[in-house]
């Protein structure tokens, strides 16, 4: 990012007169869409509804700042209270993880406004994360699924991949307690095959939440396995 960076933002800066999409090499386009977005961020960014929910994360879970470096051209992590300044890269794995989302919120996503620099884009704004319960504990994953239901119900749509339980059984109770509606959400089992990796079908949802059944065997397994070891004994 930092070799690239100049780069990034002369694309980023041109990108409405150019018909094509642009795609950095080996990175797909909403991957290379949050790098061009990074490149040209102004940190002098007027709060709205998005950076609110950026602050409240910093606040909640990371207990420090996320802030954009005008100078090197970074992000970095910022603790007020005792005046630490740290690159991402030097940060826990829990921070390096959940800092992009914030950057996100505070600095590229806006209420209004043109923020992916295309023209006619959509009015919906979509967050695409990777397993965002990599390296968190599992209260921080529920917090986290707390506030991306808060954010879909401010017209971001989230498309997220996890094997976290903690996270899908929040989702269940946030629909049980209808702080969720069914009708926005839409849940996939992918299996790998053969043939590559597909959808096996679309689990049952239901205003009691989505069937899960995927972790049903290791569990199984290892209630098994304790019961055979605790035999012998």
């Amino acid at each position: 990012m930092n070799i690239f960076s100049p780069i990034f933002a002369k694309l980023a800066q041109s990108r409405h007169l150019i018909n094509e999409k642009i795609e950095i090499p080996a990175l797909s386009e909403p991957t290379s869409d949050y790098f061009l977005n990074l490149s040209t961020i102004d940190s002098s960014f007027k709060k709205d509804v998005y950076s609110e929910f950026a602050a409240k994360i910093e606040k909640d879970i990371l207990d420090a700042e996320i802030v954009f470096n005008d100078e090197n051209k970074k992000l970095e992590y910022f603790n007020p209270t005792i005046k630490l300044r740290l690159d991402l890269s030097e940060t826990s794995s829990m921070v390096s993880e959940i800092a992009p989302i914030v950057a996100h919120l505070k600095y590229i996503i806006k209420e209004s406004g043109n923020n992916m620099y295309r023209r006619n884009s959509p009015r919906t704004k979509i967050l695409f994360i990777e397993e965002p319960e990599a390296h968190l504990h599992p209260e921080i994953q529920v917090k986290l699924t707390n506030i991306f239901t808060e954010l879909i119900k401010h017209n971001i749509k989230i498309v997220l991949t996890t094997h976290s339980n903690y996270i899908f059984n929040k989702v269940n109770n946030l629909i049980l307690a209808n702080e969720l509606n069914t009708e926005k959400i839409a849940n996939y089992h992918i299996i790998q095959t053969n043939e590559g990796s597909i959808v096996k079908d679309e689990e049952n949802l239901t205003d009691a939440g989505i069937t899960d059944e995927n972790f049903a065997d290791i569990a199984q397994q290892l209630y098994n396995e304790r019961l055979e070891i605790l035999h012998q004994d």
